[in-house]
């Protein structure tokens, strides 16, 4: 389900995990 892979990169970014632009780039292919 796309809200739960977005709620696990959202953790990875708050965790530092991801970058700013990492986790952009991963949101929009999500969304696309």
């Amino acid at each position: 389900m796309i809200a739960d892979e977005l709620r696990k990169l959202a953790d990875l970014h708050r965790d530092g995990i991801l970058s700013d632009d990492e986790f952009n780039s991963q949101k929009a292919k999500l969304l696309s």
